[in-house]
């Protein structure tokens, strides 16, 4: 009997606290026959758990296990791999070493592993200060960055081996056959990705060691191997992750429906956008996995305290809350996403409003491109597909009318109101994310969405107008006095003056370097080029807030559309569709196991 009524409500959703109540009534014998009576087992595991959170049950320690982290980090080949990637392997290193967390089993796959080769790329601190050196190389190399660049054997103690596919696709195998129900398998990525090269334009890659790749399609089969009972939380930071979002569709299409097991994940950028990151030092650290990880314990990589993370102020800093407080606290390119927000952007509509399929803040085709790349091997689908939507449509100004609208459901929110409309009935973290980012750009909240798409696109247009200024007034001669510089030594002393040989001039000797820029910092040509390269500086430095400025919108609008297509999501996608994506809110409110 009990069998039916768990099966009946978790397949009608209607009374499934119901069961849940009677399952706590009869006792765990009871939960564990309802855990086996459904498809989706982890679906009533996660609700019987908040159910009894709620009533204050002490059950942390029975419903939750043990912890498996899979570390993916570091670069394709020497020069891709920054002392960054490093770092934040580093970071979490001493994030999970306190005492406060319980103990996870960490596997760590970092670069080329156990060879003891030079694999990482640093700044050099041991070089002299060489003034003309560093100069000439600025320019001889057409403006590239004269940092002194160094490489060294990384120093990331216990590693589970390099970072290659075979290799973590075996390791994975070995743990995933320990897994039993309360444990969680968590991954982190923090290392390079590409773009999808094929149709399907969410299969991008992780970039490993010696130029091999896990797409996402491969990255998602691993994952069928995880037991139904078992879920995945995902934290990556690469370029081009929002791709792995689409982790949560059988073989990482969406055309295959939904995977047989939980999964959930934080990505620090879209799936068709280069992330921020990736430096060879280690003093800067604006990038979304120092932003997430250090929200969870207060403090950032680089020992700046972090504060106002905990959104709820309940003591503790959930993993949603973390990825929100990147979002709020980041002035990056980035415009990290959730797994949740693909779901949403696959199974939802927003009313007379239709999600861009092409890069943040361009146009684009109305639908998905993976939506013509289904596997010829497909099942066919244990619920109706929606058409799906794609990925971001920021950037769009005016809405445009979907002809495809279901037929039968109620009247669907529409992307229209004030902001305090938008944040009605959604969740706590959208909410503080569309609250932050609107006092971050001067938006009060009874403004009405039209405003924020109407600044947006002042703000881009007057962007073009500067750029395309500055391009002219570089076009009618302005010039980076680079070459005069360059003639002008040369003509003094013949020895730097040759591009092939200045390195091996004996003018450049350590203890004359400082005398010999007193003499050129005399010449008319480079007083000339210092004025150059300020101006320089400062349009690089107003094109930057201009695009961190422009990013900032483009989170705005991608948390109200999140906003929107939550609410719409009962309406539109099945019943089994809405209880995962209720499961993964779930999954996603969770955080490191404390002691």
């Amino acid at each position: 009997m009990f069998h039916d009524i768990v099966h009946r409500c978790y397949e009608r959703r209607s009374g499934l606290r119901s069961a849940i109540m009677l399952a706590t009534r009869n006792g765990s014998g009871s939960i564990q026959i309802a855990v086996r009576a459904v498809q989706r087992p982890v679906v009533v595991v996660l609700y019987v758990v908040s159910f009894l959170v709620c009533q204050g049950f002490p059950v942390q320690s029975a419903a939750w296990g043990k912890d498996y982290l899979f570390t993916l980090a570091g670069g394709y080949s020497p020069e891709g791999n920054q002392a960054s990637l490093e770092a934040n392997v580093l970071f979490l290193q001493d994030i999970l070493a306190s005492d406060e967390l319980e103990p996870v089993e960490h596997s760590i796959f970092f670069s080329d592993g156990f060879d003891d080769t030079a694999d990482v790329q640093i700044v050099d601190p041991s070089d002299p200060t060489l003034p003309v050196t560093d100069l000439l190389k600025s320019l001889y190399s057409l403006g590239r960055q004269s940092t002194n660049l160094d490489y060294r054997d990384h120093q990331i103690p216990n590693i589970a081996g390099p970072l290659e596919p075979s290799n973590i696709k075996a390791a994975m195998q070995r743990v995933v056959s320990r897994l039993t129900a309360g444990d969680r398998l968590l991954i982190y990525v923090t290392a390079h990705g590409s773009a999808a090269t094929g149709r399907n334009q969410y299969n991008t890659s992780i970039n490993c060691w010696d130029r091999q790749f896990i797409h996402v399609k491969e990255f998602s089969t691993w994952l069928d191997e995880v037991p139904p009972e078992v879920p995945t939380i995902m934290v990556m930071a690469q370029c081009y992750a929002g791709g792995f979002a689409h982790s949560i569709f059988d073989r990482g299409n969406q055309r295959n429906g939904l995977a047989k097991n939980l999964r959930v994940g934080f990505f620090a950028q879209q799936h068709d956008l280069a992330a921020a990151g990736c430096r060879p030092d280690i003093e800067n650290d604006e990038e979304y996995s120092s932003y997430f990880w250090g929200a969870l314990v207060g403090r950032s990589r680089t020992g700046h305290t972090i504060h106002a993370a905990d959104f709820d102020q309940d003591g503790v800093v959930t993993f949603s809350e973390a990825h929100g407080h990147a979002i709020l606290a980041s002035n990056t390119i980035d415009i990290p996403l959730r797994t949740t927000d693909a779901l949403l952007r696959v199974y939802s509509r927003i009313d007379q409003y239709q999600l861009d399929d092409s890069s943040i803040g361009g146009g684009g085709s109305s639908h998905s491109s993976e939506s013509e790349n289904a596997d010829e091997e497909a099942d066919s689908l244990d619920f109706p597909l929606q058409e799906p939507a794609s990925a971001t449509s920021v950037g769009r100004t005016t809405a445009i009318p979907i002809s495809s609208q279901p037929q039968n459901v109620p009247k669907l929110h529409s992307m229209s109101g004030t902001l305090n409309e938008i944040c009605e009935h959604t969740s706590p973290a959208t909410v503080r994310e569309i609250q932050g980012l609107a006092q971050q750009l001067q938006i009060e909240l009874t403004e009405e969405v039209t405003v924020v798409f109407d600044r947006y696109q002042e703000l881009r247009q007057g962007t073009r107008r500067s750029s395309r200024f500055r391009g002219g007034r570089r076009s009618r001669g302005r010039s980076s006095g680079r070459r005069q510089l360059r003639e002008a030594i040369g003509e003094q002393w013949p020895d730097l003056g040759a591009s092939d040989h200045w390195r091996d001039s004996p003018l450049l000797a350590v203890e004359g370097q400082a005398e010999l820029m007193d003499s050129i910092q005399q010449l008319p040509a480079y007083k000339a080029y210092s004025q150059a390269q300020l101006e320089r500086q400062a349009t690089n430095q107003e094109r930057e807030l201009l695009e961190v400025q422009q990013v900032k919108y483009q989170r705005l609008i991608f948390a109200m559309e999140t906003a929107l297509l939550a609410k719409n999501l009962p309406h539109v996608a099945p019943p089994e569709v809405l209880a995962v994506y209720e499961s993964m809110q779930h999954l996603e409110q969770s955080s490191l196991h404390h002691r």
